[in-house]
């Protein structure tokens, strides 16, 4: 709470130096979250959710406010920490992300917007059955940690994002409000079947995808649909030694992305508003060739969940 309240000061400094109405809105909001890291088929997790707290500078994307920088940037962070098993291992849960974009030119009726982010989260799971680690040190089968049927891990998941996009003010009729060209740089773990390795060893990947993506997003008074969805491409690699070769042929990696937002405000006056709003977000890869039997990964299939209920104002 003391790192919201630090923020919120950021925010309403930094909007106090511009004057003219009509600028944007700022907010803060309880969060509820829930991830699913996928590529893990012999590890099970817990269901309890991730409370804390999101807060956001919003611009309003407009045609007539300048060539050169013409809104204010997009700023978002957000923290949650599972706070309902605090004497457990699972406690050590969180989830944490910021989010910044600024608009650097207009385009007749869009604005190209320069984008960027991070995104951590650690999750406790259990695994099914006895599962081996190869670490980035290990040279050969010898070097293993073996995590025992039953035995709880904490497991990272990261992510770099940064890149292009075409924003559009959204109108009626015309639901699409951006075009977007990002890099996506994650860090994860996935179990896969390595010739010479145990089946189903567990090692971290990094994996690096060019992503173009469309969306059609809106947060005006009342009930608002929202969506987007990308492709992308890219490679993968497991981080380990006890891995020889380096199958380049088997490292492309082929990605889908689906999120949908159920967004609702209501609006006290001109200035303060009440919102909520639930985002699901559906994140699917797999390798580009999956037919040599001594080296397959799993399938990934990352799903997050978020609830957010707050409070802002129109500047």
């Amino acid at each position: 709470m003391k790192q919201c309240c630090q923020y919120l000061s950021f925010f309403c400094l930094f909007i106090s130096y511009h004057s003219a109405a009509n600028q944007g809105t700022i907010g803060c909001a309880l969060a509820a979250e829930k991830q699913t890291l996928g590529g893990l088929p012999e590890f099970s997790a817990n269901s309890q959710p991730l409370i804390g707290y999101t807060c956001d500078l919003t611009p309003r994307r407009s045609t007539y406010l300048g060539n050169w920088f013409p809104s204010l940037p997009q700023l978002s962070i957000s923290q949650t920490n599972n706070v309902l098993n605090s004497d457990s291992a699972e406690a050590d849960d969180y989830s944490q992300s910021w989010y910044a974009d600024l608009a650097i030119k207009r385009f007749g009726k869009s604005q190209l917007v320069l984008h960027g982010g991070q995104k951590e989260w650690q999750q406790t799971l259990t695994a099914n059955e006895d599962i081996p680690f190869f670490s980035a040190n290990s040279a050969n089968q010898q070097d293993q940690a073996l995590i025992q049927q039953g035995q709880q891990a904490h497991l990272l998941y990261a992510e770099d994002v940064f890149g292009l996009s075409f924003v559009f003010p959204y109108r009626e009729g015309h639901p699409l409000t951006s075009l977007t060209l990002r890099q996506r740089f994650i860090n994860q773990p996935i179990q896969a079947n390595i010739t010479g390795l145990p089946k189903r060893s567990l090692y971290i990947t990094h994996a690096r995808l060019t992503e173009v993506g469309i969306s059609s997003k809106s947060y005006k008074k009342g009930f608002n649909f929202n969506w987007g969805v990308a492709l992308a491409a890219g490679d993968i690699t497991l981080d380990s030694e006890a891995i020889t070769d380096s199958n380049s042929e088997y490292n492309e990696v082929f990605s889908v992305y689906a999120g949908l937002e159920l967004y609702y405000q209501y609006r006290f006056n001109r200035r303060w508003f009440a919102f909520g709003r639930w985002q699901g977000d559906i994140h699917y890869w797999r390798q580009g060739k999956n037919d040599n039997e001594d080296y397959q990964l799993a399938e990934v299939n990352n799903i997050e969940q978020r609830l957010h209920l707050g409070l802002a104002f129109s500047f």
